[in-house]
């Protein structure tokens, strides 16, 4: 039997991506490990897991060491709810010090980003742990995943940016903030493990979106939130992997290419079941 690791992002955003395997209706083969997007950047970057659901920065980061799972991702098509931005003042006149959260590489950099590149502001950023109290000499602060919403900060920063929303609207495109990728050596030696994990993934999602208050229940017992809250925040995730997401990841690389953030070979490389590599340059 093939030993090998699956890692998947505790935040409630993948609930009903595992709802079928949580509740045992669908078996997903290896060994399950689960964290935060950066610590499963880390896992996969240092070879510890195959498999797992990552930052689409840790992907391009990696590359060509990665590749991408089809059909499947963490991304909105405007509000998303769980990055959010807030600030003392008005976006536009943002400076000083923004704390950015340390547990997602995607939410940081597109942070930069809007600020940089759409705002033309140049604040100093410092690393924050947002899942305990909020420094008080901050302008601004970066809030992801399950802080974003739990986490009571709105009466400290007046102002607040859902950078999903602002992504939606400057481009026109859903924002894709998370991606499957398994490593590009253990697809080319494992393909049939890669391709159970991948049907079992979908499956799973199926059961999830079928049942969107049971993933909501499950949610908001973890949580301490209203199921109601929940089910309305998992409604506006859009878990596609399209055209258009395609179209999304190649501008926000693009634009990473061009403040020199990621190389300029990365692109998008796809698995299939033949262990075959289908690739879409980036632009």
């Amino acid at each position: 039997m093939i030993d090998f690791s699956v890692g998947r992002i505790d935040f409630i955003n993948t609930a009903p991506v595992y709802l079928g395997i949580d509740s045992g209706r669908v078996l997903c083969p290896g060994q399950a490990r689960s964290g935060s997007p950066a610590e499963m950047n880390r896992l996969i970057s240092e070879k510890r897991i195959e498999i797992a659901s990552i930052s689409s920065v840790a992907y391009a980061d990696l590359f060509p060491d990665l590749m991408i799972l089809p059909g499947l991702s963490i991304s909105s098509r405007g509000p998303v709810r769980s990055v959010l931005l807030y600030s003392r003042r008005p976006l536009d006149e943002l400076t000083g010090r923004v704390g950015l959260s340390i547990r997602s590489a995607t939410a940081r950099a597109l942070t930069r980003i809007i600020l940089e590149d759409f705002l033309h502001r140049r604040p100093t950023y410092i690393d924050c742990d947002t899942s305990g109290s909020v420094p008080d000499d901050l302008d601004g602060l970066l809030v992801i995943g399950d802080d974003a919403l739990t986490q009571k900060i709105d009466g400290l920063f007046p102002h607040v940016l859902d950078l999903g929303a602002f992504w939606f609207e400057e481009t026109g495109l859903p924002f894709v903030f998370g991606l499957w990728g398994v490593r590009t050596a253990f697809a080319r030696e494992q393909p049939e493990a890669v391709e159970s994990v991948r049907t079992a993934l979908s499956r799973s999602l199926e059961i999830g979106l079928a049942d969107l208050n049971g993933a909501a229940r499950l949610a908001a017992g973890r949580l301490g939130l209203p199921e109601s809250s929940c089910g309305r925040y998992l409604e506006q995730i859009d878990y596609g992997l399209g055209p258009l997401h395609t179209q999304s990841l190649e501008r926000f690389y693009g634009m990473l290419k061009e403040r020199g953030e990621i190389e300029p070979h990365v692109e998008l490389r796809f698995f299939r079941k033949t262990g075959r590599v289908e690739a879409a340059a980036t632009r």
